[in-house]
């Protein structure tokens, strides 16, 4: 079978080749059983190294062989009506010892750049010679068009650069020179060993980085960089609260404000107080309602129910919807619970009534029970 292998520098035809030679000499290969001398002219070849089983790997020496082809096709000539034709073309290669022998030709565009006789007799009637015959060359056009159409299969190394991995190598086989789409039959890869780079020189055995590899890369940390981008572009529109600039900016120059209802100490920022006179400030639990315009109002979150406000709960969605449509701010937020399954935390938003009036069901007022506190329970100090 001739067999015609191309690809660019460093895609791994040669290995192909090599690995192949070393399987067939360490019998682990269909040919190790018909094949008993091997000739190659790759360059570097560490003829020394490969495995002694009988099977023999010999420099190719082209002069020599196409001394032998032209011998042979002058007996093909000779004999070619007679019947024991084969038998003069088998006596004269076993004579020469290229009877049940593989043929590994590189750099082939060399040798089959013109028309020729004997050439073509020699790859169509290679069978009858009892020879395997593999053809490699870089660039498959330098290939006479005479000689295109003998191969059966054509295998194609595909660059190293664009593989994931490059300590793996790849062929594409095809049924035909042209190598279409249409003509591929099969695929196949050869993981690469130093064992097999050690038998022969090459740029092979410098590792290649992968440019498919590069490019999964730069997408990964693309992603990366874009999700954090978008992080922080819902997080400049309060999608997630308050963020921590806003609460930084808001809790510079900190006073206090006690409630004397709970005896509770909370944080608020001065901009509250360059805002609004010192009488209306006043700190609410959130069963509290009094008419006031701007007050800071406590708010209970559960992660279970969401947030209490008035009585009822309400969704984190409809609360961030709230902060955000009224320009309300969370000043402070302390934990009461907190363990990997459940929350509980007390915050303090600054609001007004028209705030919350948009947003959540205000409790009634109770005229005969007096229920609503007065300014007067709650003091500030400064």
């Amino acid at each position: 079978m001739v067999t015609f292998i191309t690809g660019f520098p460093g895609s791994g035809k040669s290995y192909f080749e090599i690995d192949k030679i070393y399987n067939i000499m360490s019998k682990n290969h269909t040919l190790s059983k018909t094949i008993e001398v091997i000739y190659t002219n790759i360059n570097g070849l560490k003829y020394d190294k490969f495995p002694q089983n009988g099977i023999q790997l010999k420099k190719l020496n082209i002069d020599d062989f196409y001394r032998y082809l032209t011998e042979s096709f002058a007996l093909y000539e000779k004999y070619k009506n007679d019947d024991d034709v084969d038998s003069h073309l088998v006596e004269h290669s076993k004579k020469n010892n290229y009877y049940n022998s593989l043929i590994a030709f590189d750099e082939c565009h060399d040798f089959l750049s013109n028309q020729d006789r004997i050439k073509v007799y020699w790859l169509t009637y290679h069978r009858h010679l009892y020879q395997e015959v593999d053809l490699l060359t870089q660039n498959k056009s330098l290939i006479n068009s005479k000689y295109r159409a003998i191969p059966e299969i054509f295998i194609e190394a595909q660059p190293r650069s664009k593989k994931l991995l490059s300590n793996t190598l790849s062929y594409k086989h095809y049924a035909s020179f042209a190598m279409r789409k249409s003509d591929l039959f099969t695929k196949s890869s050869i993981k690469t060993k130093k064992e097999i780079f050690a038998l022969y020189g090459s740029g092979n055995t410098s590792k290649q980085k992968s440019i498919l590899l590069k490019f999964i890369l730069i997408i990964v940390v693309g992603l990366l960089i874009t999700t954090l981008l978008f992080y922080l572009l819902l997080d400049s529109f309060n999608f997630f609260g308050s963020s921590k600039k806003d609460k930084d900016k808001s809790l510079k120059n900190d006073v206090k404000i006690t409630n004397t209802v709970n005896n509770t100490t909370i944080p608020v920022s001065n901009n509250i107080n360059s805002k609004l006179p010192s009488s209306k400030h006043s700190t609410f639990n959130n069963h509290d309602f009094n008419g006031f315009e701007n007050y800071v109002f406590k708010v209970v979150f559960d992660s279970k129910e969401g947030y209490y406000i008035f009585n009822n709960y309400y969704s984190v969605i409809h609360f961030r919807k709230f902060l955000k449509a009224t320009n309300s701010k969370v000043l402070s937020k302390y934990s009461v619970i907190s363990t990997d399954t459940y929350k509980l935390n007390n915050l303090y938003v600054y609001t007004n009534d028209n705030a919350l009036k948009k947003f959540f069901v205000l409790p009634k007022e109770d005229t005969n029970t007096n229920q609503n506190k007065s300014i007067e329970d709650i003091k500030i100090n400064f």
